[in-house]
């Protein structure tokens, strides 16, 4: 069993992907342009969404196991743990990162809302 790596700031993920910090809250990062890593399951005390290009296999995400195809969006609360277990080899990252501290959204409404209350959100078009 692989030990579960702690991301507690956007520096520390940017570290896991050898990627400069630009903003100490937020981070987007073109996975391209990462580091190869060994893969280990994360806790993820971050907000995070990941686009993910390639074909990634199967992810642990909580205690289930998922098959992420090519262009699936994975949303990530703090608390959460995703990831795989180390192979022993490195891989290239694909796609998109989106990962910011809680403290970008502390004082807002975002940082109110209850889950509870996710299903009640729509999304509204704008006439062009």
């Amino acid at each position: 069993m692989n030990e579960i790596k702690r991301i507690d700031t956007v520096q520390q993920y940017n570290d896991y992907f050898g990627m400069e910090t630009l903003h100490p809250l937020v981070t987007v990062i073109d996975a391209r342009e990462a580091n190869p890593v060994h893969f280990c399951p994360k806790l993820y005390n971050l907000y995070a969404i990941l686009m993910k290009d390639p074909d990634c296999g199967t992810l642990k995400y909580g205690r289930s196991i998922y098959d992420y195809q090519q262009g699936t969006m994975l949303f990530l609360a703090p608390g959460q743990v995703m990831g795989s277990d180390d192979d022993g080899q490195l891989h290239q990252p694909g796609g998109w990162l989106l990962a910011f501290h809680p403290e970008l959204v502390r004082n807002t409404p975002l940082a109110q809302f209850p889950y509870q209350h996710i299903p009640d959100l729509t999304f509204i078009r704008s006439e062009e």
